[in-house]
């Protein structure tokens, strides 16, 4: 089973977090998609991503649950991303 972790550079609202907040561009018709930087990439089906999607996971601040987490500081997280649509 392949391990998909991403970040999501994003920037929100001040105030109440979004009920829903869009995590990918819609792919061209080829299923690539692009970057803000330019970069391109390709997804499975946003079916696959959505029924891969198996435990709730952190909006957090300045990726602390990747760079701070495992050096024990902390990563409070502004919010949860708990379903995924299609």
């Amino acid at each position: 089973m392949k391990l998909l972790r991403a970040a999501l550079c994003h920037s929100l609202p001040s105030g109440p977090l979004p009920e829903r907040i869009p995590l990918l561009p819609l792919p061209d018709g080829k299923g690539r998609v692009r970057g803000a930087d330019g970069r391109t990439w390709t997804l499975p089906p946003a079916a696959e991503l959505v029924a891969a999607f198996n435990r709730p996971l952190p909006l957090d601040f300045n990726h602390s649950t990747e760079l701070a987490a495992p050096k024990g500081g902390p990563s409070p997280a502004a919010g949860w991303i708990t379903a995924l649509e299609p």
